[in-house]
């Protein structure tokens, strides 16, 4: 299965509303950037966006749209369910406030880029788990947007190191007198 789950500590969230700034192709309604205390002082940042449908009233689960990952990451990271948004469709200022310094569980996978020194560059991906939440809901989430396709420039493992095996070299084992040890 795919991904690298590990707990992080958020220590930052930056939220902007319809961002023109961004890498992307459009204008999404919610851009968060998600500073993260990964281990020891080392920070990373994880990226969530999506767009909400401003025609459906805010307490309506629908009006999130595609920035389900936005309320999914506030409801693992508080400990809540079913939040909505303001009747205005923005994100209270108390959730932001409130989620850091508390930790959520994140999933890296190794993409298709490289970096200077030939090793894969790796991206998180944008769904997040509680501190409680078993490794493989990530792990299973990650590996179904993988298989439909939304998880771009991902790497699979190399299938020929996952599933070649070195076969001992008695010679070597005989002569280190452990093959006596062993009754080879």
């Amino acid at each position: 299965m795919a991904g690298y789950v590990k707990v992080v500590t958020i220590s930052n969230v930056t939220l902007k509303y319809k961002p023109e700034d961004t890498f992307l192709k459009f204008v999404p309604d919610l851009f968060m950037d998600i500073e993260l205390n990964v281990k020891d002082g080392w920070t990373d940042k994880l990226t969530i966006f999506g767009s909400v449908k401003h025609d459906l009233p805010s307490s309506d689960p629908k009006s999130w749209h595609s920035a389900f990952k936005i309320r999914t990451f506030f409801e693992k990271a508080l400990g809540k369910k079913d939040l909505k948004l303001q009747a205005d469709h923005t994100i209270p200022e108390e959730w932001l406030r409130d989620v850091v310094g508390r930790q959520i569980k994140v999933i890296s996978y190794p993409t298709t880029k490289t970096k200077p020194n030939g090793k894969n560059y790796w991206n998180y991906h944008n769904m997040v788990g509680s501190i409680s939440d078993d490794d493989n809901y990530l792990k299973n989430d990650l590996q179904k947007q993988i298989d439909n396709g939304w998880v771009k420039f991902y790497k699979p493992p190399d299938s020929e190191s996952e599933t070649t095996t070195s076969t001992p070299d008695v010679d070597a084992i005989k002569k280190s007198g452990l093959a006596e040890a062993l009754d080879l």
